[in-house]
């Protein structure tokens, strides 16, 4: 995705797939995110799957490793790897961005950049369309403080060594930044960006946090209304240097603690083109769902992605989910919202919308 969408969507451009689904009632997943584990050596006060990571699971390699390629032949085109830990933890990466890459499935993945170290990036870089660090601070007593270690000159300098790697080799992918405003980081976000300019990253996103309803973190909401710090911060960017402030997402929740999202949809049609796999190698529509089998599609241990996917399974989920009436959202924005604002006008087209 392209930072500049970052707060949007792409389904628009994928017209065949989308009136494939509206005739059919079956869409293509063409977006994978993908768990490799749920392990992760950081422990960060914000993070939004923190009752189910800091385990000790990982996706068997070579259950991964077909499962991309069954992907690939059900229409995937792109895997973003993040998911309940920290991906680089696992020792297949090298061979399940390889596979991707080699079946013209786009990679991307987040990472805390605590490993992504000198010797791997060989086996790495070249196979991604882009990576993103998640930093949140521009001191390392501030990094301490969230991310609860003391590895941010570690972390800086596998950055500069991954965008050194990038410009001496040619590639393509692009490599960014994250910040997540916090109570704790208020005073660095331009102290963020000027560092990050000078390490060499292509893209910096600074992001409010998203309370999960299953989470224990429970961070002040920063919706980034300082109107002359953002067009600061925005007046950074140059022609090899994006600057993003996300705010829109979070100015769309509702303001009430605890009061739910007014939905426009009743369904989830979202599932049918994305799908999230767990480091248990199930498949799931939405992150609030991890660990709840009865809520997955099914599972890359017991059959083929495109079995799951071409099995009617998915829809009987989104059939199961939309008895549950939003209740188990509560007021989180998850990623496929925008996505199934935009399918449920298609499906359910309002009064005079036949004029565009």
């Amino acid at each position: 995705m392209s930072i500049k969408d970052v707060d949007g969507h792409k389904l628009m451009y994928y017209p065949e797939e989308v009136a494939t689904w509206k005739k059919t009632g079956v869409g293509t997943p063409l977006h994978v995110e993908i768990g490799p584990t749920n392990r992760c050596h950081h422990h960060c006060s914000f993070c939004s799957v923190d009752w189910i990571t800091h385990g000790s699971v990982r996706i068997d390699t070579d259950v991964l490793v077909r499962g991309i390629h069954s992907m690939a032949d059900t229409g995937v085109r792109s895997i973003y790897y993040a998911g309940e830990g920290e991906p680089l933890l696992h020792p297949g990466m090298e061979q399940f961005v390889q596979a991707g890459h080699k079946r013209g499935i786009k990679n991307s993945m987040s990472t805390n950049g605590g490993l992504l170290i000198e010797k791997r990036l060989p086996g790495l870089l070249p196979y991604f369309a882009w990576i993103r660090f998640s930093i949140d601070a521009a001191r390392p007593e501030t990094h301490h403080s969230i991310h609860k270690t003391k590895d941010f000159n570690k972390v800086i300098e596998n950055m500069r060594r991954a965008t050194k790697f990038k410009k001496d080799n040619n590639l393509d992918v692009e490599i960014g930044a994250q910040f997540i405003v916090l109570e704790e980081n208020l005073e660095e976000l331009e102290e963020f960006a000027d560092l990050m300019k000078d390490v060499g990253v292509d893209n910096i996103q600074f992001k409010p946090h998203h309370n999960h309803p299953k989470s224990a973190s429970n961070p002040t909401l920063y919706n980034l209304t300082d109107e002359n710090l953002r067009q600061r911060l925005l007046a950074r960017t140059t022609d090899d240097f994006q600057v993003m402030v996300r705010s829109r997402n979070l100015e769309e929740m509702p303001e009430i603690p605890g009061q739910s999202h007014n939905y426009c949809y009743k369904k989830c049609f979202a599932y049918n083109f994305l799908t999230l796999v767990d480091a248990k190698g199930y498949c799931y529509g939405c992150n609030i769902f991890y660990d709840q089998k009865d809520y997955s599609f099914g599972c890359l241990y017991d059959q083929s992605f495109e079995e799951i996917h071409t099995s009617g399974q998915v829809q009987e989920i989104i059939d199961k989910v939309a008895k549950l009436n939003h209740v188990q959202c509560g007021n989180y924005k998850c990623r496929p919202h925008v996505l199934n604002e935009y399918l449920d006008r298609i499906k359910n087209p309002e009064k005079n919308d036949e004029f565009i």
